[in-house]
């Protein structure tokens, strides 16, 4: 649990630095894009062979259709096995040091089964040293 904690922590403080003055003010916020789209964002985190959700805000889990705390510590490939092939190859992309992916376009099925379509961008959240530390997926309606 305090190995848990501590990796929280570095995620929170790197986020707090990466998204300083911007849209995304803290781990609570529901965020606007200049057209004024709701913005949910997530929070992964590699694992043994996955990625877990280690946080999510409000308008994500309301787009998933899912309570927030639901999807914690469960992985992509657990809650949207269909989504799991085409983002987790991404996901390893910005472990080994791409950027960012931005406007990716995604369709997964919510838990009614009613496929929808999203823009995610997805990028690395790194320590102040450098080292990778998760993924932040902001997602938006298409």
């Amino acid at each position: 649990m305090t190995d848990a904690l501590s990796r929280l922590s570095r995620i929170n403080r790197a986020l707090d630095i990466k998204y300083a003055g911007s849209e995304l003010i803290g781990p609570g916020a529901v965020c606007s894009t200049e057209r004024g789209d709701t913005k949910g964002w997530g929070i992964l985190v590699p694992g043994a062979g996955e990625w877990d959700f280690m946080g999510v805000n409000g308008a994500l889990a309301q787009m998933n259709e899912l309570a927030a705390e639901k999807h914690i510590a469960h992985s992509v490939r657990s809650l949207f096995p269909d989504l799991a092939a085409k983002v987790y190859p991404l996901f390893e992309q910005l472990r080994s040091g791409h950027s960012a992916f931005e406007d990716v376009e995604v369709r997964a099925a919510k838990t009614t089964g009613e496929p929808k379509d999203w823009l995610v961008t997805y990028s690395p959240v790194r320590a102040p040293g450098g080292a990778f530390l998760a993924v932040v997926a902001l997602v938006r309606r298409r």
